[in-house]
């Protein structure tokens, strides 16, 4: 099967639209963690505001969202790399997980399946992760692969939800 690139945008063009849609992206993500915030809320935090009745770990998500998407933009021109990936969840996970920006050292389990994800090795990872990236496919399909990678193998701790709401959804240019 092969994907058309539908819209044609040009690197420049997708980083403006990342840019310009960061608070709808760290909405979304919260809500896929079935935060308590609204999309006003987002806003109010991301512009460096205390809102009452939100509670201290949805602020502490939120930030922790805006600063990976921050790496990410001064970093966008480098390889994805399984060190690459460590380092935004290190941003993602930051002060909510036991260990961030490594690989995890325990099992874990994924809810609606039987399947539990081996604990990873760093070679393993890393070859999983480049032979996805030496595809030479288009990159609407290789996007997915990386997400579907990220959400069956689970590399890192904590945050899964929010981690497959990531940057690195972005990241195939």
């Amino acid at each position: 099967m092969t994907y058309a690139d539908k819209y044609h945008l040009t690197p420049e063009q997708s980083m403006f639209l990342a840019k310009k849609l960061l608070d709808s992206a760290i909405y979304c993500g919260m809500r896929m963690e079935n935060r308590a915030v609204t999309f006003p809320q987002t806003k109010t935090i991301l512009n460096g505001v205390n809102v009452p009745g939100v509670q201290l770990d949805d602020i502490q998500a939120i930030l922790n969202m805006r600063d990976a998407w921050r790496y990410l933009f001064s970093t966008v021109d480098e390889p994805v790399t399984l060190d690459y990936m460590c380092k935004l969840n290190e941003f993602i996970a930051r002060n909510e997980a036991l260990v961030w920006g490594k690989l995890r050292t325990g099992s874990v389990g994924i809810s609606g399946t039987d399947y539990m994800p081996p604990v990873p090795r760093y070679e393993d990872a890393q070859a999983a992760l480049s032979q996805i990236m030496d595809k030479r496919i288009a990159p609407p399909p290789k996007k997915l692969l990386k997400r579907l990678y990220g959400a069956r193998e689970r590399n890192c701790s904590g945050t899964a939800t929010r981690e497959q709401a990531s940057p690195l959804r972005i990241r195939s240019w």
